[in-house]
């Protein structure tokens, strides 16, 4: 017996090698969304698409990363009538995986300077331990050790 999700993982893996080739590119349908391969990562990772339009057409990558999509255009696919500067499926390939890897360092080095802001200094240290006495200060009515601590600052 033939289970239903099998037709449609089978629909789907011969969907997904269509944009591989300029012929089988030169088949598909004009359309204002691009036509997306995994390439990397599964679901969240980096992906490669081919945007048809009236001309030569587009490769487009996306990654997604903490559930935060970035896209970009990679440039002239290698259809026909496309000029020297056009890429084939596996320079596309190639330069989103390149193009991956750069925005998961870009998203390394921003969470590293956000671990780094949040490192105590001296400064914080001792403006919090001055407020928490300010705050103990106004229940006992004494605040006499507010002046040692402001003097210290």
């Amino acid at each position: 017996m033939v289970d239903a999700s099998d037709n449609l993982g089978t629909a789907r893996a011969g969907n997904v090698r269509q944009i591989d080739t300029a012929a089988k590119r030169a088949r598909l349908p004009r359309r204002k969304n691009p036509y997306w391969q995994g390439i990397s990562g599964g679901r969240g990772g980096v992906s490669l698409g081919y945007r048809k339009g009236r001309g030569v057409g587009i490769w487009v990558v996306k990654v997604v990363i903490d559930r935060e999509r970035t896209e970009e255009r990679l440039g002239a696919a290698d259809d026909e009538g496309a000029g020297t500067d056009a890429s084939s499926f596996p320079a596309a390939v190639s330069a989103a995986l390149q193009w991956g890897r750069q925005q998961v360092a870009i998203v390394e080095a921003s969470r590293e300077a956000a671990r780094e802001a949040t490192v105590p200094t001296v400064w914080s240290a001792v403006d919090a331990y001055a407020a928490k006495r300010k705050k103990n200060a106004g229940r006992e009515g004494s605040e006499a050790h507010l002046a040692r601590i402001s003097h210290a600052i």
